[in-house]
C-alpha cells in the first residue's frame, strides 16, 4: 500500500510541478503546446510504467497461487493414497487374525463387515480432511488474485484518471 502511495504522490507533483510552470511560465503558446506534449508523455511513460508492474505482480501472484494450489493438491493426495494404504494393511491383518482365531470365511464374514464399515468411515473421514485443505488453499489463492487484480485496477485507473486531468487541464494541446 505504501509503494502506490508514493506512486500517486509523485505523479500528484508531477501534475502540480506542471501546472505552476504553464502559470508562471514566459513561453509562447506553441512552446506551451510543446511542453504539455512532453509533460503528457512523460506522464504516459510512468502510467505504462505503473501499468507494467501491476501486470508483473499479477502475473506474480497467479503463480504463486497456482505452486500453491498443485502442492496442497498434491499433499492431499499423498495422504489420502498413504491413509488407503494403511487402511488396507489394517483389513488384511483384521482379516489374517480373524481368519486364524475363527478359521472359515462364513465365520468371519459378519466381522470383516465391521471392519469394512470402520475402514470406510477412517477414509470419508481422510477424505474431507482433503477436501477441507484444498479448499482452504484454493479460497486463499483466489483471494490473493483478486486483491492483486484490485491494486493493478486501482493503480491504472489512478494513473488514467491523472493523465486525463493534465492532458483535459490544457485542451489546446
Amino acid at each position: 500500500m505504501g509503494k502506490s502511495n508514493g506512486i500517486g504522490a509523485f505523479i500528484l507533483g508531477g501534475v502540480i510541478g506542471a501546472g505552476f510552470g504553464l502559470l508562471f511560465a514566459p513561453r509562447s503558446g506553441h512552446e506551451t503546446r510543446e511542453c504539455l506534449t512532453d509533460k503528457a508523455l512523460e506522464f504516459w511513460d510512468q502510467a505504462d510504467e505503473v501499468y507494467e508492474t501491476g501486470r508483473e505482480r499479477a502475473t506474480d501472484a497467479y503463480y504463486a497461487g497456482r505452486d500453491m494450489t498443485t502442492e496442497a493438491y498434491n499433499t492431499g493426495r499423498e495422504r489420502a493414497t498413504e491413509t488407503a494404504e494403511q487402511v488396507r494393511e489394517k483389513i488384511d491383518e483384521a482379516r489374517e487374525r480373524l481368519f486364524d482365531l475363527v478359521g472359515t470365511k462364513d465365520e468371519v464374514a459378519g466381522d470383516l463387515t465391521g471392519a469394512k464399515d470402520e475402514v470406510a468411515k477412517d477414509l470419508t473421514g481422510a477424505k474431507d480432511k482433503v477436501a477441507k485443505d484444498l479448499t482452504g488453499a484454493k479460497d486463499k489463492v483466489a483471494g490473493d488474485l483478486a486483491d492483486a487484480k484490485d491494486k493493478v485496477a486501482g493503480d491504472l485507473a489512478d494513473a488514467k484518471d491523472k493523465l486525463t486531468s493534465s492532458t483535459s487541464a490544457n485542451p489546446t494541446a
